[in-house]
């Protein structure tokens, strides 16, 4: 059974590396029709990098500015170092 698109706002935290893992977690479960907003500091250049290097997120710098962005009725809001298995996609 198909599931409705989703909107995922990622709050980005932690470090770099853990952070960078959570976003590779989170790519192979994502539906066509969905959007990641991702949540990033002005003071984490190293997660802003991070960031930049995937191109099907977005970057915003509070997280006022990424819910106001979202276009799909679910909202998903997790944090930057969740791991996400193949056993919990959404769905």
């Amino acid at each position: 059974m198909a599931r409705s698109p989703l909107s995922i706002v990622v709050t980005a935290s932690g470090g770099r590396d853990e952070f960078r893992t959570g976003l590779e977690s989170l790519r192979p479960t994502l539906g066509v029709h969905d959007e990641v907003g991702c949540v990033v500091a002005a003071d984490r250049a190293d997660l802003r990098a991070e960031a930049a290097g995937h191109r099907w997120l977005s970057v915003y710098p509070d997280i006022a500015g990424a819910l106001a962005a979202t276009g799909q009725p679910v909202v998903v809001l997790l944090d930057g170092d969740v791991l996400v298995t193949p056993s919990n996609q959404y769905g």
